[in-house]
Parts: C-alpha cells; structure tokens; sequence
C-alpha cells in the first residue's frame, strides 16, 4: 500500500540540527562579554537578578513522578477475554526478531514453555514465545486474547492505541523497557544519495505501525526536511519492505533494523548505510506491555515476568550468557549462525536502574513521558493520529516501585550515557511542525552550564547545524524560570532572569558555532509556563531555554 503523508498540510520545517557525533565533547562556555543583542526584543545588558528562585542544589536529583497508577490507569470491568493460562499456566508473549529480546529468550531457554519462571508469590508459572515480526498481526493477536504480552517501542504506542483503546480490556499497561536501540535502527539508501537532504521527493519503503515511522520522521526533521517532502510506501513488515526496496530501484530508500540492515546492504547490491541510532540512542526505546485485563487478575506473572527479564539482563554481562543469548536469538529467529551475536551489538539492555530512570524520574529528559509524548506529538501533527491516553494512563510502574525497596536491585546504576538531544516538544503550529530542544539551568543561574546539563554540548551543536542548513531561518530561544518564590519575589525580575537565559544561550552559539546574533530572537517568559502544567511545582524542569529553528522570520517565541 503506497501512502504519501505530502498532503497532510505540513508545510515548513522546524527541527532541532544533525544529531551529534559519538564521544564526549569539550563543554561549551559562554563568552564573558555578550555580543549586542541585535534582533532579539528588550535584552539588557545588566546582570539580572537572581533573587527570584530558591537556592536549591539538588532539585536537579531524581524525582519520582507523584502519579498513582491505581487512580491514574483506566479501569478494567467485565470479564477477561484473553487465552486460558491453563495447566501449568502459559503465559503467551509476543515478540519480534529483534536482539533487544536476548534477555527474555535467555531466561526461558528459548520459545518453548519448557524452564520455570517463578511469579511475584514463588510459584511456577511458564512463558511461551511467539514471534510475530508484522505489527498489524501482532496487534490483532494481542487484541483477540491469543496474546498476553506483547512486544513495541515507546513511539509505536500512539500507532498502536488506535486499535487497543477501543476496549478497555485490550489497554496496554506497560511494565518495563528492555532495550535503547543502539546502531539497530537505520536507514539504508541506494548509492547515489549522498546525503539526507537527497531524500527530498522520493519514495522511502518502511514497515508499517513500527519504530521505522518515528526514526525516519525524526531523521528528515533533523535534515531540514518535512514528513511530507518524502513519499512513503509501507509495507506489513521488515522482511517485505527489504523485498520491495530490493526489488524496484525507484525506491530511493528503506528504513527497518536489523537483521534486515545487513541482509539489504550485502556486496553487489549498490547500497550503504544512512543514519542508524548509533547517533540517537536514547530515540527508540523497546519495551513491553501487558494486557489490562491480564494484568489485573495475575499481577504476580506480571512481577514475575519483570524480575526475569532484568535478573537476565544482569546476568549477561558475563560472557558466557551473552554467548549462550546469542545462539538462542539464532535458533528462535531463524537466523544464520553468528547472525544473533552480531545484532546483539547493536542494542543496549536495560536494568533496573534504567528502567526506574525511564519509567519513575519526572527529570528524566529520556523517560517514558518524553519518548512517547514526543511521538504522540508527532504523530498528531502528522494527522495520523487524534485523542490518545497520557502516559501516566499507560505506564503500570507497581512493580518497579516494588523491586525498589530490594537491595539486589536498588544498588545497581544506569552507566550508559546520552549522545541524543532529548526533544522538549513536537507541535503543529498552522501545518507546520516545530521540533523544540531545551537547555537546562541550575538554579538562580543565568549561565548555560555542561556540569548541571550535560546534554548542554550536544543540543546547542543541533541548533547550530540547523540554522546552517536553513540560512534564511531563525532561531527561537525563549528562557523560562521555575516559580519557587512566586508571590514573594518580583515577576520583572523573574523575566530579567530568563531572558538572560535566552541571551547566554544565544551567546554560546554564536561564540562557538559563528552564527549571527541577528538571526536569534529572544524572549523571557519569567515564571508563566511552567514545562509541565500538571506539575508547576517541578522547578528543575522549569527553569531552561526552549530553542526552535523556524524558516517563518515573522514567527514569534
């Protein structure tokens, strides 16, 4: 089925720039003089006070979202309507040939419910491995009762949600994040495109329903592209989009993971790698979800399923499980020996600490309320998508809160580092969609600081490639101040404050990048809005530097 998103209204690029490259960067520092604040409002040039917020050092630290999923998830009436566990219980979990899944496959010896697990009470229960790579036929089976867990991504959700939202019963309650795709995602172009400004008016197959939607989207955005200046073609899944690709050169492109990356870009066939995640590895995260109504009448095989899969994943940092994960992922996928060791390379499992930072840390720029709020956004501006649940109405993070309060696993940490951009919003603003990034600050400070946001370095690099690419664009940078000492301390101030923010940020870019400061324009909204309404009170959030490149030069912050 052939489909071209041209016609759904989107009309100039907003995005933040080319992702960075891997490896740690010097961090960037602004000058000690600003350059005059040409183009940019009402900048002043004095120090601004910074009497308006509270001197707090560690608000910065994790904070735990205050939502209560027994108020916050839909409720479940009626009888269930999934599979009989029967005896033994079975339960049945749906997954595709993905590497992100070696943890699972090694704590159940492979896809045959032969190994005991044991559930949340210690008693036995096993799990039946059913892998179902096509999205529309995953979803239908999870939807039927055929499944009682399934397999997805975060960005897939708001895709997936068309169908499961009509019955209560079918409403994911999603449990844990297994993975960060890390190089297994990618886009694999003929030789002749060069660069993904080359995509520009030609056709791009891809799987549908699936991670390869969102990674594309979020590819062209940075590039100075539009969804709509490509024409896709989707496929029902990875193996019949590499055929397709393969089959027609008029296609220009494909995206989809691996295996299929290496199966397309075999000597002879004239093609090569893109992009992969390997730049974005925070972008696409992998997770799973149970049913509602599965979930409400055996929480225990829910927390049993969860300590598996994370017990495994500790345990393959040693080489001997690895190995044995490998040769598992070869035979449960039917793959070519060695196929499933090379995959694994391209994912990175996650913990427990990984998963209480996704799943609970309300600072957490790569959390779950990012990673499916930005494509939820995305989606909507595209009209793909309309209402849709929240994230709190969705993530069933019980058993985390759980596992919590067990040493085994409260002491373990979450080493794996960034090299992407968190998104702060995706908006359709009069057809034309406005990809925001943030810089964030320490309290009472005006300055742009890598020590306090170590995202600092990455995310003014974005900005600066993309203003590049769009020489007649501008730069958005609006700055914000949390509320802590709002009734108390002076709102002129509070706007001073921010819009120093905004300036220094401009500052740094222009220091180090060499753009002009007359293609910034600043603004200062002091207190007014808050980063999360539901959550003013969340001042690490709030106190930051919204930045967007618009091509609109009349377009205001």
């Amino acid at each position: 089925m052939r489909k071209s998103l041209a016609a759904l209204a989107v009309v100039c690029v907003v995005a933040c720039g080319s992702k960075p490259k891997p490896g740690a960067k010097k961090p960037v520092a602004a000058p000690k003089k600003a350059p005059p604040a040409r183009g940019s409002g009402n900048v002043t040039t004095a120090a601004p006070s910074t009497d308006v917020e509270k001197a707090d050092a560690s608000d910065n630290a994790p904070r735990e979202y205050a939502f209560d999923p027994a108020k916050t998830l839909p409720p479940v009436s009626g009888a269930s309507q999934y599979r009989a566990l029967g005896k033994p219980r079975v339960v049945r979990f749906g997954i595709h040939a993905w590497a992100g899944w070696a943890p699972l496959v090694l704590a159940n010896g492979g896809a045959k419910p032969r190994k005991v697990w044991r559930d949340g009470k210690g008693q036995d229960f096993q799990v039946e491995l059913v892998v179902v790579n096509e999205a529309v036929a995953m979803s239908k089976a999870f939807a039927s009762g055929e499944l009682h867990a399934s397999w997805g991504s975060a960005d897939m959700l708001p895709l997936l949600l068309t169908q499961y939202q009509r019955d209560p019963r079918t409403m994911p309650r999603v449990v844990q994040q297994v993975d960060w795709s890390n190089g297994g995602d990618g886009i694999v172009v003929r030789d002749a495109i060069k660069s993904v400004a080359d995509l520009r008016g030609k056709s791009i197959v891809l799987p549908q329903s699936s991670p390869a939607q969102y990674f594309l989207a979020d590819t062209l955005l940075d590039a100075g592209l539009q969804p709509g200046d490509v024409s896709l073609v989707f496929q029902r899944d990875a193996a019949q989009a590499t055929a397709t690709f393969l089959g027609d050169k008029k296609h220009a492109a494909l995206v989809t993971w691996s295996p299929e990356i290496a199966a397309v870009t075999r000597p002879g066939l004239g093609t090569k790698v893109l992009a992969t995640t390997q730049s974005a590895n925070k972008l696409i995260a992998h997770l799973w979800y149970a049913r509602a109504d599965f979930a409400r009448d055996n929480p225990e095989l829910v927390e049993g399923l969860v300590r598996g899969i994370l017990d495994a994943t500790e345990s393959m940092r040693s080489d001997e499980p690895r190995l044995a994960a490998a040769k598992l992922l070869d035979q449960v996928f039917g793959l070519p020996t060695g196929a499933g060791a090379a995959m694994m390379s391209e994912v990175h499992w996650t913990n427990f600490a990984a998963n209480r930072e996704f799943f609970l840390d309300a600072n957490n720029p790569f959390g779950f309320e990012r990673t499916y709020g930005a494509a939820l956004q995305l989606f909507r501006a595209l009209r793909v998508v309309d209402a849709m649940p929240s994230f709190q109405q969705l993530a069933d993070v019980a058993v985390l809160r759980r596992l919590a309060k067990e040493p085994i696993y409260a002491s373990q940490r979450n080493l794996y580092e960034s090299r992407f951009t968190p998104i702060a919003s995706i908006e359709d603003d009069g057809g034309a969609i406005v990809k925001a990034v943030r810089v964030r600050f320490a309290a009472r400070s005006s300055s742009p600081d890598a020590a306090y946001d170590p995202d600092l370095d990455a995310t003014l690099e974005h900005v600066a490639a993309l203003a590049k690419l769009l020489p007649g664009a501008k730069v958005l940078a609006t700055g914000h101040t949390d509320a802590s000492l709002k009734g108390s301390a002076d709102e002129a101030a509070a706007k001073e404050l921010s819009l120093a923010r905004a300036t220094e940020v401009r500052d740094a870019i222009v220091a180090k990048y060499e753009l002009d400061p007359d293609r910034f324009v600043l603004a200062g909204a002091g207190w007014d809005t808050p980063a999360d309404p539901g959550e003013p009170s969340n001042h690490a959030k709030n106190r930051r530097v919204e930045l967007r490149v618009v091509r609109d030069a009349d377009r205001k912050p």
